[in-house]
């Protein structure tokens, strides 16, 4: 719209409602019938581009959350998972660690007894050096 148009429609509605007397809705509906039919086809066009535009722009945010919605449910459903399966290996790791020191008690005790075992075969095996044959008596086993 020109500036001389736009004047010449501040002017009409000056005149229409007074100088300085304020428009109320029922008052402002009246002068825009007043109005040329080509300003308003031209405001509705202009008011429909708008919509159209603020559409197509809210419907690409739209679409970008929803991307995003889908997304982070599905990190949702992996987190959920990873969860479990942590929970899982720490349940089988404590087991792990009661069955390891238990068995490494087990072993600890057979150390022992095979070092006893060995040090009893040994005692057979006492090679006396430096003494003369038959000190030992009739008797030299016991």
């Amino acid at each position: 719209m020109t500036r001389q148009k736009k004047a010449k429609t501040t002017e009409t509605e000056d005149e229409e409602h007074g100088e300085g007397a304020q428009a109320s809705a029922p008052e402002h509906a009246s002068s825009s019938s007043n109005t040329d039919p080509n300003i308003l086809k031209a405001m509705d066009n202009i008011t429909e581009n708008i919509t159209n535009v603020l559409n197509a722009k809210i419907d690409t945010v739209l679409a970008a959350i929803k991307d995003q919605t889908t997304q982070i449910q599905a990190l949702g459903a992996r987190v959920c998972e990873a969860e479990d399966r942590i929970a899982n290996v720490e349940t089988a790791a404590d087991s792990l660690q009661s069955k390891v020191t238990r068995l490494e008690k087990q072993v600890s005790g057979m150390l022992e007894h095979i070092d006893d075992l060995d040090n009893r075969g040994r005692s057979c095996n006492v090679r006396l050096v430096g003494l003369p044959e038959g000190t030992e008596g009739p008797d030299p086993i016991h």
